[in-house]
């Protein structure tokens, strides 16, 4: 009965497994067609050079390759031409700015053409793919399919998600087919890697899922301990993507270890012995790794430069930024799959410990990646939801763990509660991806994610991000490696809860803000505390605070409409020519509350009109728009009447308004009554 019961768990998860590799499968190509195709990432390097590929087996871009994108990507074409080729009103686009300083020239047109015409001119003229676009290459089949076919609804543009949703499918299909693992843990891999953030870039022209896939392909022969397989994928991927490399080096490592223990060395000298036996087996393996190089050495060859898209790494905050890509509530792992990433951390700790070989490889590798990532100068940019660089990060965690959980930890209750873990990681995963958008990712590097936004609204001092992620998605701006004046952000009511700061920019805030004195003193004291261990400070504001930016729109901090309106002259009179006409007076509004009024908010001058008896002619008068009136000012308002068109007296009720929500007189204003003449 045990067997029979095992040859049924066999087959179910195996039947399981394939039904829904085939329904994935579908889904991943209905997202990529479904999707809007769209500028994303470096897609216009990769989409340039599928022509320059296609039409001469070279990155080098020609006019006439410009010329056919019109033709090919018609959804892209003014985003190519701005940033490969035109030179608008001395403006120019990022690629042609970076060949101008490549040649020691400014990247303004006029000025590098006035430095150096002929160096001008070559720049111009000179256009190469910044990549050695193995991707690029890979799109060419389905991009001459699509061509062929000629579908209105599916231009060629869209051969890049497609690519992609067939290279994501083929990974996965290889971990069904060649993974040496029980069937349940293929099925968990699978599954976890299926439905995971790496959705969000599908429909991305770019490479994030090129890599990925040729990544998950080396993982599973890597855990097959085929050595030479895992090394030539991964040096595939390598060739987009050199960081990774770093689990090349454990490739190595393992091949090495993999020869004393096959060999069952007991000393050195039989170890040398054993390492010479398979030498030929050795450069096999260096074969598989060369790959890899030839980008390095194609750059090296033709322009004497390492790669077209190398740019300065740093060492600065490079563990604040490691940390930031594993928690960060926006673009780390945690906010995704944070069951896994846990799993993985309490794993490695035992598995060191118990010197499970498995584990010191895998945090080699993990955390290799991830301080290679941590050294690029750019973090905050160009990603949809999860940064890019963690989409390759997720499928080391995944293998990791779903690989040795039962080798670590031995008890069937712990094995037990781990399997439903992994069920209950892919249901969060899901609801989080898709709420997010799917293959339509609706949260950009620079706004904060739904789940960042709860956190910072509710509970700010629980969330801390690199200065730079907490100004580019607040201030919604690329980069934000510049700092200028405080930061601060403000929840969907205008109430401040989070600020940064530095020494020097600290006393500005208290000149950014306004609103109750209690907290002003509040934060005034808090001010007075800090103490600078770092460049940068982070001030908390409770829940309950009412404290507003003052630049910033309009604001209701109180259910408070206390509001003395005043008018320079005794009446208001209206010329015959003006019956039926519109005419404006001006009002003096004093804000006697602590809200900020304005129209951005709904807030509307009005009037109702009386005749001279009292008797309401009119209650909706016309809108007139406010200008933000902050605590406590005094500020002139422009307020539209309609002129009666019979001639008689009236009484013109001056009143204000959030529009569909309440008149101010229906609270604590008194509204100003004005006689309206009328000859």
């Amino acid at each position: 009965m045990t067997l029979l019961n095992k040859v049924k768990n066999h087959i179910h998860f195996k039947s399981i497994t394939a039904v829904f590799l085939a329904l994935i499968s579908c889904v991943y190509l209905y997202g990529a067609i479904s999707a809007p195709t769209i500028q994303q990432g470096e897609s216009n390097d990769f989409m340039m050079a599928t022509l320059s590929l296609e039409n001469r087996l070279s990155l080098f871009i020609t006019a006439e390759d410009l010329e056919q994108a019109k033709e090919d990507y018609p959804e892209h074409f003014a985003y190519l031409s701005d940033s490969y080729y035109e030179v608008n009103n001395n403006s120019i686009g990022p690629d042609l700015a970076y060949r101008l300083r490549l040649r020691g020239l400014p990247d303004n047109a006029e000025e590098a053409k006035a430095a150096d015409p002929v160096k001008y001119e070559e720049a111009l003229n000179f256009r190469h793919c910044y990549y050695f676009s193995v991707y690029s290459f890979l799109c060419i089949p389905v991009h001459f399919l699509l061509k062929t076919l000629d579908l209105s609804d599916v231009s060629p543009s869209y051969s890049f998600a497609i690519t992609n949703a067939l290279l994501f499918s083929a990974a996965l299909l290889t971990v069904f087919l060649k993974l040496k693992q029980t069937d349940k843990k293929k099925f968990f891999i699978i599954l976890l890697l299926a439905l995971n953030p790496a959705i969000f870039y599908i429909s991305w022209p770019s490479y994030e899922i090129c890599i990925l896939s040729f990544i998950i392909i080396s993982l599973t022969f890597f855990s097959n301990r085929e050595f030479k397989k895992a090394a030539l994928f991964l040096s595939v991927a390598g060739m987009m993507q050199p960081t990774i490399m770093i689990f090349g080096v454990v490739i190595i490592i393992s091949y090495f270890v993999s020869i004393w223990l096959n060999e069952k060395c007991g000393s050195i000298s039989a170890y040398i012995k054993a390492v010479i036996k398979n030498f030929g087996q050795t450069m096999l393996l260096a074969v598989c790794f060369l790959p890899s190089l030839i980008p390095f050495l194609y750059f090296k060859v033709q322009f004497n430069l390492w790669g077209l898209n190398v740019g300065g790494g740093t060492t600065d905050l490079i563990f604040s930024r490691a940390l930031s890509y594993l928690i960060d509530l926006n673009y780390g792992i945690l906010p995704y799959c944070g069951i896994i990433l846990i799993l993985a951390v309490v794993m490695f700790a035992v598995g060191i410990v118990k010197r499970n070989k498995d584990s010191l490889a895998y945090f080699v590798i993990i955390f290799g990646v991830l301080l290679g990532f941590s050294l690029m100068p750019h973090i905050n940019c160009g990603m949809a939801g999860i940064a890019r660089y963690n989409v390759f990060e997720i499928a080391f965690f995944i293998f990791y763990v779903v690989i040795n959980y039962d080798r670590i930890f031995k008890n069937k209750h712990v094995i037990r509660i781990i399997d439903w873990a992994f069920g209950v990681s892919v249901l969060l995963t899901c609801a989080v991806v898709i709420s997010y958008g799917a293959f339509a990712c609706r949260v950009s590097d620079q706004s904060m994610t739904p789940i960042a936004l709860t956190v910072l609204e509710n509970c700010p001092a629980v969330y801390n991000p690199l200065y730079s992620t907490f100004i580019t998605r607040t201030n919604h701006t690329g980069g934000g490696y510049t700092y200028e004046s405080p930061v601060v952000y403000t929840d969907p009511d205008g109430y401040v809860r989070k600020a940064l700061v530095t020494k020097e920019t600290a006393d500005q805030l208290l000149t950014l803000l306004m609103g109750d004195a209690s907290q002003m003193q509040i934060l005034q004291t808090k001010l007075d505390n800090l103490h600078f261990l770092s460049t940068y400070k982070y001030i908390n504001f409770a829940s309950d605070c009412t404290l507003v930016v003052k630049d910033k729109y309009g604001i209701i901090v109180e259910d408070n409409y206390a509001v003395d309106i005043s008018y320079p002259e005794a009446k208001i009179v209206a010329a015959k020519d003006e019956k039926g006409e519109l005419i404006t007076i001006t009002v003096n509004i004093k804000n006697n509350t602590q809200n900020v009024f304005s129209t951005e908010i709904g807030c509307y001058m009005s009037y109702h009109l009386y005749d001279s008896n009292g008797n309401l002619l009119g209650y909706d008068g016309i809108r007139s728009a406010l200008t933000s009136i902050y605590p406590g000012e005094t500020k002139a308002q422009n307020v539209i009447i309609e002129v009666p068109g019979d001639t008689g007296t009236y009484v013109v009720e001056v009143d204000m308004l959030r529009e569909g929500i309440v008149w101010f007189s229906q609270k604590n204003l008194v509204p100003l009554r004005i006689d309206l003449e009328v000859a």
